[in-house]
């Protein structure tokens, strides 16, 4: 068979294309630090990578989700905290007042104190997390508590609790930690301060207080205690739900871990190795376009004879 220039030159413009695809790829895996960019790079660990990317998106999905939980949590921990030392506050007045000896006028001023404790648990009932209240049920774009002077009546059909309205829901949040794994919000304002009866407790101290009854301030003791106990109680129950969502968090980052691993053996390029080897075929390459050229030449030459 008889070699001709075509030949010559179709055989060397086919082996320079090939060698700049290779010296291509190898610089395509050096500035991205992959091996597997395609489908045609290799398709079984493409495949595979993009189910263990799957994977991870969806743990950090989770774990964003256990995060915001985790502030929830420990900002209602800190705020049940607030309201009950309002309550422990609140009991030592009524210790106090149901002794004898103070008089009616010294009653009247701690009336004035029980008052601003009121206040003060009230804000509690009204902490937020960004800009979502938390003790609101599903209303979290609603302060749910709002102090009402004395024998008014409150806004906007708001339920009223002592002299505080309450305008959130009783609704308890439900939020998936991991698939098919959920947790509960129970935290619900209105059945901690209202229903529980904190709020009415407080206002019925206050008005005892004003009213100079000091059998009624001593019968307030027992009550403002089972207040305390109960809060006492949502705060380790929150405590505990921390707990398990920190653990579930831990194990959602050991396994992101994992993932990270698999996916870097699957698809990172050993940028030494991928080094090594472009130079090898840039010299290959190089070598390869001067011999092609000396031998276009040499038959052209035979041509023009």
């Amino acid at each position: 068979m008889r070699v001709t220039n075509s030949m010559i030159t179709a055989n060397f413009l086919a082996n320079i294309r090939k060698g700049m695809e290779s010296l291509y790829k190898a610089q395509e895996q050096i500035a991205t630090g992959k091996k597997v960019t395609r489908l045609s790079d290799d398709p079984v660990s493409l495949r595979r990578i993009n189910t263990l990317q799957s994977a991870l998106s969806g743990r950090e999905t989770y774990i964003r989700a256990i995060d915001n939980l985790v502030t929830v949590f420990n900002e209602a921990d800190d705020a049940l905290g607030r309201a009950l030392g309002a309550l422990s506050s609140a009991r030592d007045i009524a210790v106090q007042a149901a002794n004898g000896t103070l008089s009616a006028s010294d009653r009247a001023l701690l009336s004035e104190k029980v008052d601003g404790l009121i206040r003060e648990a009230a804000a509690a009932g009204n902490v937020m997390v960004g800009d979502k209240y938390i003790f609101a049920g599903y209303k979290v774009d609603t302060c749910p508590f709002v102090v009402i002077p004395d024998g008014g009546t409150p806004p906007g059909g708001g339920v009223l609790y002592g002299n505080v309205a309450y305008y959130g829901d009783t609704n308890e949040i439900i939020n998936e930690i991991a698939p098919g794994d959920l947790i509960s919000f129970d935290l619900n304002g209105g059945k901690i301060f209202g229903d529980s009866g904190v709020f009415d407790n407080l206002y019925e101290l206050k008005t005892l207080l004003a009213g100079n009854d000091v059998a009624g301030i001593s019968s307030q003791i027992d009550k403002l205690n089972a207040n305390m106990n109960e809060l006492i109680q949502y705060r380790t129950n929150a405590g505990a739900k921390v707990n398990r969502l920190e653990n579930l968090g831990n194990h959602l980052r050991d396994q992101q871990v994992r993932l990270l691993e698999q996916i870097s053996v699957l698809g990172d390029a050993d940028i030494e190795e991928v080094v090594a080897k472009f130079n090898e075929q840039r010299l290959t390459y190089e070598s390869a376009l001067a011999a092609g050229s000396r031998l276009i030449h040499l038959s052209l030459l035979d041509f023009l004879r």
